[in-house]
């Protein structure tokens, strides 16, 4: 989903800031985000243990955005036109730093990362879990009486934001 085309449905400039926090032009790709969040000097390995069922290495750390600037090895994991501009955005945004948390499994991929990035909006968490590598998916759409049009929600938002300036 793209967080940024959502929150503008809403008219709220700001909300728009929050939710995109600086990465709507790399699609919140997972392996770009990581490839940043391992440029931290104080990763700390909190051992083994269990998330989701699975057994898990833990890690834990912060990154500010002057380290994510310093341009470390693991950031080679992306390209120099895609961390140019993840890092302009994320200035840009105003974002201050990620603290996360991730749990990685025995063949080396992650099983639950958890970020909370600082934002002059305030702090927006996020909790994303991985599982079933390489496995084939079956999709079935869910009955229409078990559905929401989030852009729909994000509309409506928007007029009721309007409404309440207006008064």
């Amino acid at each position: 989903m793209d967080l940024k085309a959502a929150a503008a449905e809403s008219g709220d400039a700001g909300l728009v800031k929050q939710l995109s926090a600086g990465l709507s032009d790399i699609k919140q790709d997972p392996s770009q985000q990581l490839a940043l969040l391992l440029n931290s000097p104080n990763v700390k390995h909190l051992g083994p243990g269990e998330v989701n069922g699975q057994r898990a290495e833990h890690y834990k750390g912060s990154l500010t955005l002057q380290e994510a600037l310093k341009g470390r090895k693991s950031a080679e994991l992306l390209s120099p036109q895609e961390r140019a501009k993840l890092l302009a955005n994320m200035k840009k945004s105003g974002l201050k730093g990620y603290d996360y948390d991730v749990w990685v499994n025995g063949d080396d991929l992650p099983v639950q990362v958890n970020v909370d990035m600082q934002t002059p909006q305030g702090k927006i968490g996020t909790a994303t879990s991985y599982s079933d590598y390489g496995a084939k998916a079956t999709v079935q759409a869910p009955p229409p009486a078990d559905t929401a049009d989030l852009l729909q929600m994000f509309k409506e938002l928007g007029t009721k934001i309007k409404q309440q300036r207006a008064a």
